[in-house]
């Protein structure tokens, strides 16, 4: 609609200008969602949760998953200094128990053309990549170092 600069437009026409620009809402319905406490989730019946088959495979590929993540997160610089002391107490505990650094070393399928990873010649070799890691980025860092002084 054209009009003048003088012309004032009614107050119904610019409701309805207002109203074009509004942009609708996309939901309409919003779903209510129920948070469960840790109790509701035991007073459920069994038939509510979806039953999982686990077969001696997937088991074993998820004590692997476990092993290579924490083993590649224990050598990431970018990793936070707590998440890797936490992973390195795990990797020297040599207790066997579910989910410890022995039975994954043992039942992973990380390696299998070589047979059953030995857990304590794995934790030497860790241990020496992270020490030969650590020592390599001192000497770059001191290089830098040396650099910016002189």
């Amino acid at each position: 609609m054209q009009m003048s600069f003088l012309e004032a437009p009614s107050e119904s026409e610019i409701q309805l200008a207002v109203l074009a620009k509004v942009p609708q809402r996309r939901r309409r319905y919003i779903p209510d969602v129920e948070q469960f406490s840790f109790l509701d989730i035991l007073a459920m019946p069994e038939d509510v949760f979806i039953r999982v088959n686990w077969s001696d495979a997937d088991i074993q590929v998820m004590y692997d998953r476990i092993l290579r993540d924490a083993l590649q997160t224990a050598l990431d610089r970018r990793a936070s200094p707590e998440m890797r002391e936490e992973i390195w107490s795990w990797i020297n505990d040599d207790s066997l128990r579910p989910f410890s650094f022995r039975a994954c070393c043992a039942l992973g399928t990380a390696i299998t053309e070589w047979g059953v990873i030995d857990h304590d010649a794995l934790r030497c070799n860790i241990a020496g990549m992270e020490r030969r890691t650590h020592r390599m980025r001192d000497e770059k860092a001191r290089s830098q170092l040396r650099r910016q002084v002189a």
